[in-house]
């Protein structure tokens, strides 16, 4: 197996001593405090649905899933990338270099694919066509797909020379297979994605308060604003998801498809943000659980805050 080129572009001398120091000690800090509210907030949530069968219903399955899936790309994601970034000068073998490629788009691309699933489980629900399917057995399938597709999101740059020689042997930005792997990706991240879960939750709107008409007085009532939390769930999950991942993507395709100084110091610290956005989104979740559903929130005071 070939060694890995120690040739690079850019390096750390060609940074300006300020943003040298910004990521000597403020960058490992924000990086630190990411995982560990990341680890806090998702573990506290796991906890709960280990400990309460009553939360651990088929609509919720894909919630603890996405809950999974936050702590994995917490635990293996975030460090994976922060050590990449400054010591892939390390990785000496073509081999390791392309596994951690993978991985790290593979985590990614789960997280996306949770949310997706959720809000298409929410649409299933209202709908009468489908509902004849069994339910668990319907998520299953879900489960299975959030956990397979990304493989084919995945594999693909890894085994691309042109893309990963740009991450683990020297930038290239002249190369047009590695603008077309980021564009597409970009593409997937900030249109498909957004616009498939737009859809569905527009859908499931559009059943809720129909399906809420079928019940007179207080029942009614009482199921339209059942509905409208669960509803309110997915939409504020899919909202932060944007925040997260769509700026990260949108300044990548712009980086490597213009002429675009990265010694910048706008540049390199809107970098930097953009980054922290896409790993914070697995903070973001069990916030939005809080403050959109009344029975995660009394959870999490009762384990958080011993109320």
């Amino acid at each position: 197996m070939p060694n890995v080129s120690r040739e690079y572009l850019q390096t750390t001398s060609d940074d300006p001593d300020y943003f040298v120091i910004y990521k000597t000690y403020v960058d490992p800090a924000i990086y630190v405090i990411i995982i560990i509210l990341g680890l806090t907030f998702n573990g506290t949530l796991l906890i709960m649905f280990l400990r309460h069968k009553e939360i651990r219903t088929t609509g919720n399955i894909m919630i603890l899933n996405l809950t999974v899936c936050d702590l994995l790309n917490i635990c293996i994601n975030a460090p994976l990338h922060y050590s990449f970034h400054y010591y892939k000068n390390e990785l000496n073998n073509v081999l390791l270099c392309r596994i951690i490629t993978a991985v790290r788009q593979f985590f990614r691309c789960v997280s996306a694919s949770s949310l997706l699933a959720l809000s298409v489980q929410r649409y299933c629900a209202t709908n009468p066509r489908v509902q004849y399917f069994n339910s668990r057995c319907r998520v299953a399938s879900f489960v299975l797909v959030v956990w397979v597709f990304p493989l084919g999101v995945a594999v693909p740059p890894s085994v691309t020379w042109d893309f990963y020689r740009r991450m683990c042997s020297y930038y290239n930005k002249n190369n047009t297979t590695t603008r077309l792997v980021i564009i597409l990706t970009a593409v997937l991240y900030c249109v498909v994605f957004p616009a498939l879960v737009l859809g569905f939750n527009l859908l499931t709107a559009r059943r809720l308060r129909h399906s809420a008409h079928a019940f007179p007085g207080e029942t009614g009532h009482s199921i339209k604003s059942r509905r409208k939390r669960s509803a309110g769930v997915v939409t504020s999950l899919a909202v932060l998801y944007v925040i997260s991942y769509v700026p990260y993507w949108v300044w990548c395709s712009f980086v490597y498809n213009y002429d675009v100084d990265r010694h910048s110091g706008v540049v390199l610290f809107t970098e930097y943000v953009f980054k922290y956005l896409l790993f914070a989104d697995a903070c973001f979740n069990p916030l939005t659980l809080y403050f959109t559903s009344i029975t995660f929130k009394n959870m999490f005071r009762r384990y958080m805050c011993c109320s």
